[in-house]
């Protein structure tokens, strides 16, 4: 006896592959980008988060709140240095309950999913994954990466590392003073703290992070960013490296639909 798989069943399973394909397509650039970077860039910390990202992960997700669920996966308290920082946006209710879900294949996938269930979306950004509406990931993604390279041209570096806490009750403010503590060059044109609105914060940390993600993401919260206004723009991003050919061949075997040109030497 055949039994044929209800309209539902059909949609999760459409749903699964596609966040598996989304998951496994933004590891293999975060992948390509880490392996595209000059010998002389200190690749330790970003190699290290890369390989968290791939790790096996498997489990069901019914009913906890987005940042239970979150810290479910990102959180690991028996070895804390392989814990996956965060950062959710604050126009998404923290408290929202997550629907009966697979998790996996791996902590990224899971992530992924789990940021779907709510109609978000997640990206990792340097070291740090990102979790909101899609327009204001987008906006966040874009925006550091343009900043970034901005100051690279202009020699300034921002290599150091640390590990950002603080506890909850924080304000904005006092998150960006702790914060341009540990910083040695200038911010990425970021609000004066004047400017920052007063809101009352999570306890919150964030390890092995840059002063200047860090500052963006605190600055970035409130990003005035409509719902249409970016996330219907391709996002586009030009990494310099070797066998440009080979890694557009793979690429397309794991999205078909993936747009990609190389230019110059292959």
């Amino acid at each position: 006896m055949m039994t044929m798989p209800s309209s539902h069943d059909i949609q999760q399973d459409a749903s699964s592959r596609r966040i598996d394909r989304l998951s496994m397509l933004t590891l293999f650039l975060v992948a390509a980008l880490f392996n595209a970077l000059p010998a002389a860039e200190p690749l330790s910390h970003q190699d290290k988060f890369a390989q968290r990202l791939r790790e096996r992960h498997t489990g069901l997700v019914d009913g906890q709140s987005l940042r239970i669920a979150i810290q479910i996966v990102a959180q690991n308290s028996s070895a804390p240095e392989r814990s996956i920082n965060t950062w959710l946006d604050r126009r998404v209710n923290p408290d929202t309950p997550v629907p009966q879900i697979e998790l996996g294949p791996t902590r990224y996938g899971s992530l992924v999913a789990i940021a779907d269930s709510v109609g978000c979306v997640c990206y990792p950004v340097d070291n740090c994954v990102v979790i909101g509406r899609p327009a204001w990931v987008a906006e966040i993604t874009r925006g550091f990466y343009r900043r970034s390279e901005k100051m690279t041209r202009r020699g300034r570096s921002d290599s150091k590392t640390f590990d950002l806490r603080w506890p909850v009750l924080t304000t904005p403010t006092e998150a960006i003073q702790l914060i341009r503590g540990h910083s040695v060059q200038n911010s990425l044109e970021t609000p004066t703290l004047a400017q920052l609105p007063h809101d009352l914060w999570p306890a919150t940390l964030l390890r092995d992070i840059s002063p200047r993600l860090a500052e963006w993401l605190v600055a970035g919260q409130f990003i005035d960013v409509a719902e249409s206004s970016r996330i219907d723009l391709p996002f586009e991003r030009s990494y310099r490296f070797r066998n440009s050919k080979d890694l557009i061949d793979s690429l397309v075997q794991v999205d078909p639909d993936v747009s990609m040109k190389s230019t110059g030497a292959t």
